[in-house]
């Protein structure tokens, strides 16, 4: 194993001890899926397996696979099962730059971090979001529905980020995607993404 393999496998197994949220997507669906880590070892690593029944043959069936932790993107063409969980093995995982122009930080919910926004519609109502994870050129954010507040091309004038309820900085942004989103606990939401426009 060379230095920089050991230290992409050192990072892997921190990340499974921790216990950190990961994210879980497939090619050809649109949908996310939070999970964890459950054990990781020279050949595989196991993934808990948080994915609703309807998405699994279509699961299956994708080409391609990707694993977020933290500001890592993983990427692999092969996963198995160990008859309940996620199984992949550890020689086709690999290292791939993010496909936006930075890489994103995924937020757990002790980080008590939101984004909060004027509806732009009524350009009235306050809105207030927890946030998914964020990067120097756009954010995601949870939302409860698939709402027309906030379908792709959707210009928002003013956000506001915060962390702890202290304001971070204020931006004006587009939505660039809204799509479905899986908690590891099963809970059902949607996951809007936005790209800074200032």
């Amino acid at each position: 194993m060379t230095q920089s393999e050991q230290m992409k496998a050192d990072f892997i197994d921190r990340y499974a001890k921790a216990k950190s949220p990961v994210l879980f997507a497939a090619s050809g669906l649109n949908v996310g899926f939070q999970s964890y880590i459950l054990k990781s070892s020279d050949t595989e690593i196991t993934i808990a397996n948080t994915i609703p029944p309807e998405y699994i043959t279509r699961l299956t069936a994708a080409k391609t696979f990707t694993m977020q932790l933290d500001m890592s993107l993983l990427s692999s063409q092969e996963i198995k099962s160990d008859g309940v969980n996620i199984v992949i093995p550890r020689d086709t995982l690999k290292f791939i730059s993010d496909h936006r122009r930075s890489t994103r930080r995924l937020l757990a919910e002790k980080h008590e971090a939101f984004i909060e926004l004027v509806n732009p519609i009524d350009g009235r109502t306050f809105l207030k979001k927890r946030l998914i994870d964020i990067s120097d050129h756009g954010l995601s954010f949870r939302n409860i529905n698939n709402s027309l507040l906030f379908q792709a091309g959707q210009d928002l004038a003013k956000i506001t980020v915060k962390l702890k309820d202290k304001n971070l900085f204020y931006k004006g942004a587009k939505v660039v995607y809204n799509r479905r989103f899986f908690t590891a606990e099963g809970l059902s939401f949607y996951q809007v993404g936005l790209e800074f426009t200032e």
